[in-house]
């Protein structure tokens, strides 16, 4: 299901179990049976499973992620947003899969961020996410200061600083993904 194998759990050296231990322990609070991000037999899959190979990394990686949820400044559906541009941007089909079955939004939302083009249902924070976080992901340079001024009078300096931390972690997230070419079960 990745370039790098899929690990079992009864073959992890001390560092990776107690990394695969903080793993379910995130996974099951946060995700519950929303998506699937670890097979019957208990091996993990996606970021969980490509960064079990390196927990000097995944460690780092987990407590980046419990600190994204804290920031303040968007709802959870305008997170969503900003990840699935990302997702539609990169292509990367398991971050894809797993925040369109998470985010709430309905098939015609979905399938036009695929497109690229932003839901004219969304109200005015989720518009403002997609032009940001389009702009981030498809725009090389600095977000332009009209963009940001334009985020900022919606959402607020911490809503926009959660718009480029989204699209930077989720930017990370699926280059592991499409670099160890990570697969959906």
């Amino acid at each position: 299901m990745n370039r790098l194998g899929l690990s079992d759990p009864s073959s992890l050296n001390r560092e990776q179990k107690d990394l695969y231990e903080r793993y379910t322990e995130y996974t099951t609070t946060k995700y519950g049976d929303r998506f699937v991000y670890k097979l019957d037999d208990g091996r993990f899959i996606g970021p969980f499973g490509i960064l079990l190979h390196t927990p000097e990394v995944g460690q780092h990686f987990l407590s980046l992620a419990q600190a994204m949820a804290k920031i303040p400044g968007l709802s959870p559906s305008s997170r969503e947003v900003a990840i699935l541009v990302v997702g539609a941007h990169t292509k990367a089909v398991y971050e894809e899969t797993a925040h369109k079955q998470v985010s709430g939004f309905s098939k015609s939302e979905l399938d036009d961020i695929e497109r690229g083009v932003c839901p004219a249902e969304f109200d005015d924070e989720k518009k403002v996410v997609f032009a940001c976080a389009t702009e981030l992901v498809e725009r090389p340079g600095p977000l332009s200061q009209e963009t940001w001024q334009r985020t900022v009078d919606v959402v607020g300096v911490q809503g926009t600083t959660a718009v480029v931390h989204f699209v930077g972690f989720y930017k990370y997230v699926s280059t592991i993904l499409n670099g160890f070419d990570a697969q959906v079960p």
